[in-house]
């Protein structure tokens, strides 16, 4: 909540080059019962998840970040963000003539509208050999490795 609250006070604005990406994590109950809304049994130590692909058990956590390593990430929603939630993260923190780097989630494409910044998708041919996304990456397999030691922390505290 104290990092939530630093973000309200003094937004961190990203600017020139950014790139976005999510991930994905299980939703855990760490320390009391699953709640009955869930629909789900309690997994045991390291369990996947009931279903394949991207189901409502995961949580995404959309990260965007600046060359100068100025990140902003954010708790979505369940499954993946849908068109209006990259836009409420991001919307007060992106300057108009960004230049924002994703993947080929579509979601991020409602910035341009909202922001007026350039949405790039690098995974098209003529993208592929400028841009990349090894930053972003590198951010969430660090935040991945940091909370690993803790054998699956729950989510309340893993996710802003």
């Amino acid at each position: 909540m104290a990092l939530q609250d630093i973000l309200e006070k003094a937004p961190i604005l990203l600017s020139s080059i950014m790139k976005l990406d999510e991930v994905f994590g299980l939703n855990r109950y760490k320390g009391k019962h699953v709640p009955s809304k869930a629909n789900r049994n309690a997994r045991k130590h390291e369990a996947k998840a009931a279903k394949r692909g991207i189901p409502s058990e995961y949580i995404a956590n959309c990260t965007g970040i600046q060359r100068n390593r100025r990140a902003v990430a954010e708790t979505a929603n369940r499954a993946k963000p849908s068109g209006r939630e990259p836009c409420k993260i991001f919307n007060t923190h992106i300057f108009e003539d960004t230049l924002v780097l994703k993947d080929g989630l579509r979601s991020y494409n409602n910035l341009k509208a909202a922001t007026g910044c350039t949405v790039v998708d690098v995974n098209h041919e003529e993208s592929k050999k400028l841009f990349n996304l090894n930053m972003v990456n590198s951010l969430h397999s660090y935040i991945k490795k940091t909370y690993n030691q803790y054998r699956g922390g729950a989510t309340k505290y893993i996710y802003l």
